[in-house]
Parts: C-alpha cells; sequence; structure tokens
C-alpha cells in the first residue's frame, strides 16, 4: 500500500510542479504581451511625431517659398548698397586728390612750393 501511497503522491507533486509552472509561463506571457504592447505604443507615439515632424518641414519649406522673391530682392540691394558705397568712396578719393591737386596748383602759382 506504501507503493500506492508514494505514487500518488509523487503524482500530487508533479501536479503542483505543472500547475506553478502553467503559472510562471501564463505570467511570463503576460509580461511578454505588456512589453509588446507597451512596444506598439511607443512606436505608434514615434509614427505620430513623425507624422507631425514632416507636416512641420512641408509648413516651413512653404514659407521658405513664400519668402524666397523677398530674400533675393534683400540681397540684390544689398548688394546695389554696396556698389554705390565703394563708389562713393571712389569719388570721396577722387574729390580729395583733385583738392590736393587745386591746392597744390595755386601754392605753386603764389610760389610757395
Amino acid at each position: 500500500m506504501t507503493g500506492t501511497h508514494d505514487t500518488s503522491m509523487l503524482l500530487g507533486e508533479m501536479k503542483a510542479q505543472i500547475a506553478s509552472l502553467a503559472d510562471a509561463v501564463r505570467a511570463q506571457t503576460e509580461k511578454a504581451d505588456q512589453r509588446g504592447t507597451r512596444t506598439y505604443e511607443e512606436l505608434e507615439n514615434i509614427r505620430v511625431e513623425q507624422a507631425q515632424s514632416r507636416r512641420d518641414m512641408a509648413e516651413v519649406k512653404a514659407r521658405l517659398d513664400k519668402a524666397e522673391p523677398t530674400l533675393s530682392e534683400i540681397t540684390r540691394w544689398k548688394e546695389r548698397f554696396n556698389g554705390m558705397q565703394m563708389m562713393l568712396m571712389m569719388q570721396a578719393a577722387a574729390v580729395g586728390g583733385l583738392m590736393v591737386y587745386f591746392w597744390k596748383w595755386i601754392a605753386v602759382k603764389i610760389g610757395m612750393n
């Protein structure tokens, strides 16, 4: 009779081990499902942010396309202004040179050389 009792005890222990193993597998499966769900939520958030970034970039590009003619006109005027400054400096240098030449001519005429 001890053989039957030992066998039933072993079967009971095995059932308990199988039950705890099944519980552990179930818990691991739930954890994996939660991690998978969290991963998919994070991926979806990344997709949403990427779509928003694309929209923002398209908006910025559209605004820059609108502003490009104005910016090129400003650049053109800046170049014109720089050219005008150079021309005025050359004219001022020429007028200064002429004034020096004129005073030197007067000095020579009155004998102060």
